[in-house]
């Protein structure tokens, strides 16, 4: 394990609000590798298995291309349920909601109503999914 591992374990293990600095590169490819890269294995199998499956991933941008603020874990969900109260979201996404979040929401509402609804989100499935 890393030192930065390391403190940022230790940060968290002792309630801290905000974990000690680490590169966004290092915290992307360990997100990737806690959340993205099994969701990828396990949509592969259920599409090989004759399944339909889909992915997404939730990388919303803050203030502009190139300085995100970085998609915590669950943050995603005031999006999809519409619930983007000023007080609600904003530890999770670094400020009050934006009119580009307002429609960001929108658009997530609609996707999950139309899977639920038809069965298609409004996207491609993954390769090899069974078209149903």
């Amino acid at each position: 394990m890393t030192r930065r591992v390391a403190l940022l374990t230790e940060g968290f293990e002792h309630g801290c609000r905000s974990p000690p600095p680490a590169p966004r590169s290092h915290l992307a490819v360990f997100g990737d590798l806690l959340f993205g890269e099994y969701s990828n294995r396990l949509a592969d199998s259920h599409a090989r298995a004759g399944g339909r499956a889909f992915l997404s991933c939730f990388d919303r941008r803050r203030n502009g291309r190139h300085e995100a603020v970085l998609a915590r874990h669950c943050a995603d969900i005031p999006f999809a349920f519409g619930n983007l109260d000023p007080d609600c979201p904003a530890f999770l996404i670094g400020g009050a909601p934006t009119p580009a979040d307002h429609d960001l929401s929108r658009r997530m509402v609609r996707a999950w109503a139309d899977f639920a609804a038809t069965r298609n989100p409004g996207r491609p499935h993954v390769a090899g999914s069974a078209a149903r």
